[in-house]
């Protein structure tokens, strides 16, 4: 995974918004989507969980 996409999921788990993360991080909501998609995709099962 991505440097971007592991910092936009620790914005995720610490309970940001798809909005908050994306004006936090500079940039758009479709990538910060993207970048959980990425993170879902590639983290095993366990990491992910809640």
């Amino acid at each position: 995974m991505s440097n971007a996409s592991l910092k936009t999921f620790e914005l995720f788990l610490d309970g940001y918004s798809l909005n908050e993360t994306a004006y936090y991080r500079h940039i758009k909501v479709n990538t910060v989507k993207e970048h959980l998609l990425n993170a879902a995709i590639t983290l095993p099962k366990k990491t992910i969980s809640l």
